[in-house]
């Protein structure tokens, strides 16, 4: 396989912003400048731009979350459906979300 340099430094930046982002935003919440709760997925930033990367126009994105930049939350590739979220299955309302989800 031929090596892209450029693809695989755009990977790498869109990856750094992320992870960025992530680590202000934990920051300013240690500083109790942002109220509530937060959740980060620091580790996982490759997960998101790998799968946008991989994405063609004849796959169908079901939706995109705004978190920095655009991205593809949820895709269809022929029979199979990718998602980047995790609903908590400990609650009645992810268990109820999630069974809705297998009998789409």
């Amino acid at each position: 396989m031929k090596k892209n340099n450029k693809l695989i430094q755009k990977l790498y930046e869109d990856s750094l912003k992320i992870r960025f982002f992530e680590n202000n935003l934990l920051d300013l919440f240690s500083k109790g400048l942002i109220k509530g709760t937060t959740h980060t997925s620091i580790g996982q930033e490759n997960n998101a731009v790998g799968v946008c990367a991989a994405l063609k126009n004849k796959d169908i994105v079901l939706s995109q979350t705004d978190y920095i930049h655009d991205f593809c939350s949820a895709f269809q590739k022929d029979n199979i459906i990718g998602t980047q979220f995790h609903p908590e299955k400990s609650h009645q309302a992810g268990e109820i979300f999630l069974k809705n989800f297998i009998d789409i």
